[in-house]
């Protein structure tokens, strides 16, 4: 049988362990960022001294110090004899570790992937502590763009005033300072031994964690692996990174802590693989297929029983809140990265909390007669994560991933009731209201309507076909179906089902605000011109299977509009045939 990956071994430890891994990174991590090392900054701190002097120092700028001044460079004497201020020292050390607007357009000093990915597993609480021996900030900018709430401690007074590390949330540890800082550890000496408060700190973090080291060599920083031999526990597991062959130093201090191996491309793409393969385990994690069906055999039950509308009630109502919780438990802030990989595995993770409420969604929108339509339709209002949403920004299509979970309750509302031919509840239905930050709040049949512009590209991963127009719309259909399975037998009356809510959703979303062309009322309906054609005329004198003439005319009335049904059902087939899908 082969060995398991020592990256899903790594995987499996942080998901089934919440906190109980740390980082330990070194300036492998920030260099793919244009950023410089410490040594990096000393070089060119003693490049500027000696064009200040009017000499050349050569190929190599250190021996040249050390003959013009007697001593090995020092990052805080060199800031001193160039700079007399602290804000000329600042605005220089900007330069250096902080991105210019054209640095910024060419992606350089920003947060890197493996930057974002850490932000990520300390969003989760899935890590909580970083050990870092660099001096930039693009660990903290990638928190800060995720809202996650962290200390630093940059120096030995905030080691000795900090709170206890297992009551802070997200910490990061820099051992050597921080940029801005003239007291930051650099030379060979200055490596060489820490401050006690500070070599107290970094030895409770190797006792009581197991440590992930990436980007750090471990030649130069001594009193680092000092402190790591100086541990005796091993509570959990230490995985080591590496581009290459370990140096002999590097090699002694994994063998102390009987660390295991990585070998990686880049630090980029170790942490974008670990998150895809925590990703993976959290798909898991979905509830028991068991837990789903007695639940909806529980709602069934009281549905049947006038005297268990409680006990029906507070069932759903604990589905619905355990959900919310589970899908409000991320940060209203959108990603600094965005790709459709990034929308869809968000899509993907507010399923695998939707089964339950879901399910029981279906259930009491089937089998009860207007009693609990208030707690559907409060359910949709309350699932609407109210995130900054601007139509000409980048960022709109991952405000609409936010609203994911409320457009699931929609459809699924909208579903069953044409399913027990209940026209009040599907015209409630399209004038819920939508909260939001800012914009002025909108109807559900406005809120959720199908974007074209944006979908074939932000969602082309949902769809089997990459490019398909609505990926959207098919991956509900798809999702859908497995919780109307035992409401719709067949298929084909399963398709005709979605496609017909779909259909009356255009139609009525048409009739509130006809003059719109934003937002054009799509579905998987009306892609093919057969399809479009069969929506059409099923509006025509024989009854459909589901819904009808009678059926949108009773929508249109209770939603208070007198729009001409013939005006508006052209309106949507010229809008649709003027589409190119």
């Amino acid at each position: 049988m082969p060995d398991i990956s020592p990256i899903t071994s790594l995987a499996f430890s942080i998901r089934s362990k919440p906190g109980a891994y740390a980082m330990l990174l070194g300036s492998g991590i920030s260099s793919a960022a244009g950023i410089p090392t410490g040594w990096g900054v000393v070089i060119e701190l003693i490049k500027h001294l000696a064009a200040a002097e009017g000499q050349d120092c050569g190929n190599e700028p250190d021996e040249w110090y050390k003959s013009a001044f007697g001593s090995p460079p020092s990052y805080s004497k060199l800031l001193e004899k160039l700079f007399k201020t602290e804000i000329d020292r600042q605005q220089f050390l900007r330069r250096l570790f902080e991105a210019s607007p054209e640095e910024r357009k060419q992606g350089k000093k920003l947060p890197t992937d493996a930057h974002h990915v850490i932000a990520k597993l300390m969003e989760k609480g899935l890590v909580k502590v970083v050990v870092t021996t660099n001096f930039d900030r693009l660990l903290e900018q990638a928190l800060a763009a995720r809202g996650v709430p962290h200390v630093v401690i940059d120096s030995p007074s905030k080691a000795k005033g900090m709170m206890p590390l297992r009551f802070e949330r997200s910490c990061i540890i820099k051992v050597h300072g921080d940029y801005l800082d003239p007291r930051i550890l650099n030379t060979e000496e200055e490596l060489g031994s820490y401050d006690p408060a500070m070599l107290e700190l970094i030895k409770q973090v190797f006792e009581d964690y197991g440590v992930v080291v990436c980007g750090w060599s471990a030649t130069y920083d001594t009193a680092l692996r000092e402190a790591i031999f100086a541990t005796v526990n091993r509570r959990f597991s230490w995985y080591w990174t590496t581009l290459g062959p370990l140096s002999e130093v590097a090699q002694s201090v994994i063998d102390d802590r009987r660390g295991t191996l990585i070998t990686i491309e880049s630090a980029n793409e170790f942490f974008a693989d670990l998150m895809s393969r925590i990703h993976g385990l959290e798909e898991f994690d979905r509830p028991h297929p068991l837990d789903v069906t007695a639940a909806v055999g529980a709602a069934k039950r009281y549905v049947g029983d006038n005297s268990k509308r409680v006990q029906l009630y507070d069932l759903y109502h604990d589905a619905l809140t355990d959900a919310l919780t589970k899908w409000f438990n991320c940060p209203p802030q959108e990603p600094v990265i965005l790709s459709p990989q990034t929308m869809c595995d968000r899509i993907k993770a507010y399923d695998a909390s939707a089964e339950t409420i879901v399910s029981l969604t279906a259930t009491v929108g089937r089998w009860t007669s207007g009693e609990f339509d208030s707690f559907l339709l409060d359910a949709v209002s309350e699932s609407v994560r109210n995130e900054p949403y601007h139509f000409d920004s980048p960022y709109s299509s991952w405000a609409r991933v936010c609203e994911y979970p409320a457009r699931l309750l929609f459809y699924t509302t909208g579903m069953v009731s044409l399913l027990s031919n209940r026209p009040s509840l599907f015209a409630k239905l399209m004038l819920t209201p939508t909260p939001s930050k800012l914009k002025s709040d909108s109807v559900a049949a406005e809120r959720f309507a199908l974007v074209l512009q944006t979908e074939p590209k932000m969602f082309s991963p949902l769809s089997e076909k990459i490019g398909r127009a609505v990926p959207m719309s098919n991956w509900l259909y798809s999702r859908l179906r497995e919780p109307f399975r035992s409401l719709v037998r067949l298929d084909e009356h399963y398709e005709l089902l979605f496609d017909t809510f779909e259909f009356y959703h255009a139609i009525l979303r048409r009739a509130l605000n006809p003059y719109s062309s934003s937002i054009r009322p799509l579905g998987k309906w009306c892609v093919a011109q057969q399809d479009r054609e069969a929506m059409i005329h099923s509006l025509g004198d024989e009854p459909p299977r589901y819904g009808g003439r009678a059926f949108v005319q009773e929508c249109m009335k209770n939603m208070g509009t007198t729009r001409d049904l013939e005006l508006l059902l052209h309106q949507v087939q010229k809008i649709c045939n003027e589409t190119t899908f």
